[in-house]
């Protein structure tokens, strides 16, 4: 996973790491918890949803990533190695 910290050194906007959208889906809970009016509690509610529906999206794209990244590097490896 990609902390924060280590979204900016990439220069990742934090909507585009799943920590950012789970930040991103919290702020919208509480704030929906906060508000006075029905309707927009539900938007936000909804926000929060969606927040969190991209973070495990982000989430599943990193893993799958880093697991053929890593694949190749080890085909990488054995092709390197002599027989």
């Amino acid at each position: 996973m990609v902390t924060a910290s280590e979204a900016r050194l990439h220069k990742k906007k934090a909507e585009d790491t799943p920590e950012g959208c789970r930040a991103m889906a919290e702020g919208d809970r509480e704030r929906a918890a906060a508000t006075d009016t029905e309707r927009m509690r539900y938007r936000l509610e909804q926000s929060a949803a969606a927040w969190t529906k991209r973070a495990d999206l982000l989430a599943r794209l990193e893993a799958s990533f880093q697991a053929r990244s890593g694949a190749a590097i080890v085909a990488a490896g054995q092709r390197a190695q002599p027989n």
